[in-house]
C-alpha cells in the first residue's frame, strides 16, 4: 500500500482501498481517486511500474503548473505518463489534443492536471476546458466569435449612420436648391402656388418639419 500512496500523492489524488485489497476483473487491484474525481483501479502487479514511469521525468502535477516546458516537451512528458495513473483523464487528454489540431487551436495544460484550456493562436484567448462537459469535434474560439460579432455590428452602425447622413445631405441641397428658385421667381414678378418652386419648396419643407418639428421655414 506504501507504493499506491506515493503513487496517489505524486499526482494529487487518493487512495480509496483501505487494508484488503479490491479486486478487479478477478486481479488484486487498488481503488484511487484522481483530482478531477474519477474512480478507477490499478493492478497491484502494476505499480511499480506505473510508479517507475510516473517519476521518469520528475514531473508531477505540483511541478508541472511552474514548468515552462515547449510544446514538444509537453507532447514527451504526456508519452511518458500515458497508464500511470488515471484512463479517465489520458482518454479526455487525447481528445482534447485532437480536437484542438483539428480546430486550429492549442491545448494548455498538462497531462492529469485540473486545468485544461484550448488557446487560439492568433489572439491568444484562453477557453477552460470542463472534464464534465462534452466537447464538439471541431471548436472555434468563443472570444474571437464574439470580437467578430460586435466589429460587424459596429460596421453595420456605421454604414447606416452614413447612409443617415448622406440622405440628410441630399435633402438639404435639394431644399436650397428649391429656395433659391422660389425667391428668382419672387424677384421676376412673382410666384406661382402651383409652380413647380413652390411645390418643390413645400415639400421641402414638410420635410424638414417632419425632422425637425422646431424648424420654421
Amino acid at each position: 500500500m506504501a507504493l499506491a500512496n506515493k503513487l496517489a500523492a505524486l499526482f494529487e489524488g487518493d487512495v480509496l482501498t483501505d487494508k484488503v485489497l479490491s479486486i478487479c476483473k478477478a486481479q488484486e487491484a487498488v481503488k484511487f481517486r484522481c483530482q478531477n474525481g474519477h474512480v478507477f483501479y490499478k493492478y497491484v502487479d502494476a505499480l511499480k511500474t506505473n510508479f517507475k514511469n510516473a517519476t521518469g521525468r520528475k514531473i508531477s502535477v505540483s511541478t508541472a503548473a511552474s514548468s515552462s516546458t515547449s510544446s514538444d516537451e509537453e507532447s514527451q512528458d504526456a508519452a511518458l505518463h500515458y497508464g500511470c495513473w488515471c484512463p479517465k483523464c489520458e482518454e479526455f487528454y487525447s481528445s482534447c489534443k485532437t480536437i484542438a489540431k483539428n480546430s486550429g487551436l492549442k491545448l494548455e495544460g498538462k497531462l492529469y492536471s485540473k486545468i485544461l484550456s484550448f488557446k487560439c493562436p492568433e489572439r491568444k484567448h484562453c477557453t477552460p476546458i470542463s472534464y464534465n462537459k462534452r466537447i464538439s469535434q471541431i471548436l472555434s474560439c468563443a472570444d474571437c466569435k464574439r470580437e467578430q460579432k460586435e466589429a460587424m455590428k459596429e460596421r453595420i452602425r456605421q454604414e447606416e449612420e452614413q447612409q443617415s447622413k448622406h440622405i440628410s445631405q441630399m435633402q438639404e441641397e435639394m431644399f436650397r436648391k428649391a429656395r433659391e428658385e422660389m425667391e428668382r421667381e419672387l424677384r421676376h414678378g412673382g410666384y406661382q402656388p402651383n409652380s413647380g418652386a413652390y411645390s418643390s419648396y413645400q415639400q421641402q419643407s414638410a420635410f424638414q418639419q417632419a425632422q425637425d418639428p422646431a424648424y420654421e421655414a
